[in-house]
């Protein structure tokens, strides 16, 4: 079963992607001056394309670029196929038309993308930031745990050995001298 993301809200670090991605899906797309920098085209000649589709945004030029296809292939497929035929089809003004949307959709998606990727990478570096922080505090509570059973043990040690100290020298070698002659018995 899949879970629907449907009304859930999105990190803060994709703030930005989220603008451009609803400013590039319902705005003109050749109002974009990113994307007319990276496609090279003018905005005069962005907006003369195919009666100014770009301008309903990147979905709607989206799907015509998909129905133009869709049409140049089924008026394809009625033909005899001969590489005339083929000539004709590929220079075509519908497929010129598709080929020009795409010189300006395209870019619109490698912004997307770059937009994403950045925001993801802020994203990621914020949820790093804060899991190092949670793991500092994990080590820091470890070692105030450790301390705090540590130093008893360390007390109750050294008093043991406090109490080992008193015997003298010869009371050891006395003890140690009457284990040996008892074991030679």
């Amino acid at each position: 079963s899949t879970q629907s993301t449907w009304g859930l809200e999105q990190p803060n670090a994709f703030t930005a992607f989220i603008e451009k991605f609803q400013n590039y899906n319902y705005l003109n797309l050749c109002d974009a001056d990113d994307v007319l920098q990276r496609s090279g085209m003018q905005k005069d000649a962005c907006n003369k394309i195919n009666s100014g589709i770009l301008s309903k945004g990147l979905k709607t030029s989206m799907v015509t670029v998909v129905e133009f296809c869709r049409d140049t292939i089924s008026k394809f497929q009625g033909t005899t196929k001969t590489d005339e035929d083929s000539k004709t089809y590929i220079n075509s003004l519908v497929i010129q038309e598709a080929r020009a949307i795409m010189e300006v959709i395209l870019p619109a998606i490698y912004n997307l993308i770059d937009s994403y990727q950045e925001n993801f990478t802020i994203y990621m570096d914020g949820v790093m930031a804060t899991e190092n922080l949670k793991f500092g505090i994990f080590l820091l509570m470890l070692f105030v745990v450790f301390v705090m059973g540590w130093s008893p043990y360390l007390k109750n040690l050294s008093i043991k050995t406090v109490s080992y100290t008193h015997l003298t020298l010869p009371t050891i070698y006395s003890v140690q001298i009457s284990v040996v002659a008892g074991s030679l018995k």
